[in-house]
């Protein structure tokens, strides 16, 4: 966010371009929300179905400067078009594609969950309480183990509708138009079936999650070989992680043949360099902590200086 201590003068043509982006992104923060208009359409030619959608902005808000106006298309049920041009492309399927932090957080804006200054944290929260890991967000067995297990006891909780509404609600208290003793009435029914339904099936919950999550602490963080035992020479570098601790081991160490072994940190994410340490050529490992950068060598007896840096 801009400090105010920037003299603009001083910057370069490129360093400004950057603060007015950097200005205008935590102004953003502060105003209104942009509202629009949505038509979906679905049309046969012949025996097959097709679909387009049309957008009109009713209100720029705080997207102003960057939502282009569409025009609405004025159709009615029973309409017939004519058809102008048809042209066939044949395409193979691709996979759909893993989320990282940057897509995430515009699907998040895109299904309305949490604000445009939540969604960040809400990102950390998942990373830190393990239901993800890699960069490309891919989830951990606890997390599909709590999807799966909410899907069956309390399928309400999961839905993107529920929390749209209750970010609605926090709008409506915002611009007065509805009280907070209202919202917190509508938020107890909505949660007393979910509540009901979870103190029912609590065992049952529970004996799912620890089994994942058992599963999830004895299960190394990465399969990939991270290079050679420094020590025995023979094994391979492994990320093992327990309910306790995480830690650097030989591969060898699983049947007492090597003792190598470096502890991590127990939070954040890991994330192996491409360069080994400069002293002792142990891998160094990359690391956050409440949302500072952490690098470090991995051998707990190096020397260099650079080891917690």
């Amino acid at each position: 966010y801009p400090t105010g201590k920037t003299t603009i003068s001083t910057l370069t043509d490129i360093e400004k371009k950057i603060f007015n982006l950097i200005v205008k992104r935590f102004l953003n923060l502060f105003r209104e929300p942009s509202i629009g208009k949505k038509r979906d359409i679905y049309f046969k030619i012949g025996k097959y179905n097709f679909y387009t959608s049309f957008k009109r902005i009713t209100d720029q808000g705080w997207n102003e400067n960057s939502v282009k106006k569409e025009d609405m298309v004025d159709l009615a049920v029973g309409d017939e078009l004519k058809i102008k041009r048809m042209k066939i492309v044949e395409n193979f399927e691709e996979p759909v594609s893993s989320y990282n932090q940057m897509t995430l957080v515009q699907k998040m804006e895109k299904e309305e969950i949490g604000t445009k200054s939540t969604r960040a944290n809400i990102i950390r929260t998942i990373i830190d309480r393990m239901y993800v890991n890699g960069n490309e967000l891919t989830p951990t067995e606890l997390a599909k183990a709590l999807v799966n297990t909410l899907k069956n006891y309390s399928p309400e909780i999961l839905s993107a509708e529920m929390t749209k509404r209750m970010e609605e609600n926090l709008r409506e208290i915002e611009n007065n138009t509805i009280t907070s003793e209202q919202v917190i009435e509508k938020t107890k029914k909505d949660l007393d079936s979910i509540i009901k339904s979870i103190q029912e099936n609590d065992k049952n919950i529970g004996r799912v999650l620890i089994a994942a999550t058992d599963k999830l602490n004895n299960k190394p963080v990465t399969n990939k070989p991270l290079g050679k035992c420094t020590i025995c020479q023979e094994g391979n570098l492994i990320i093992t992680s327990n309910s306790k601790n995480r830690a650097l081991v030989c591969s060898r160490s699983m049947k007492d043949e090597c003792n190598m072994k470096s502890p991590l940190p127990k939070f954040g994410y890991i994330r192996i360099q491409k360069d080994g340490c400069i002293k002792c050529s142990w891998p160094k490992i990359r690391t956050s902590y409440k949302g500072k950068p952490w690098n470090f060598c991995s051998n707990p007896e190096c020397k260099n200086k650079e080891r917690k840096k």
